[in-house]
């Protein structure tokens, strides 16, 4: 499977959606206790933009708390970044 550059890419719609639902309490700030990533069975939908993954690649987190969640490359991504960035600046 070839993803494309823009498929990968955090969106600048992405990371508002994504600082967005952490400030909210709906994205976790911490980090994941496992992380799995593979091609969508199309049943996914996306903890970011709420859109359904079908024929690309997934990241399923895991947290401690027995939640998974699912991803899209690029919104994995800007969750990262911004997690990150919330972590940085504190609560």
């Amino acid at each position: 499977m070839t993803t494309s550059q823009s498929d990968e890419a955090p969106r600048p719609n992405s990371r508002d959606r994504a600082r967005e639902r952490l400030r909210s309490g709906q994205l976790p700030r911490e980090p994941p206790i496992r992380r799995l990533a593979g091609l969508s069975d199309g049943t996914e939908q996306c903890a970011v933009c709420d859109e359904r993954i079908v024929n690309l690649l997934v990241y399923r987190v895991s947290f401690d708390d027995g939640r998974t969640l699912h991803f899209h490359a690029r919104c994995h991504e800007a969750w990262l970044i911004e997690r990150r960035a919330s972590t940085d600046a504190g609560p």
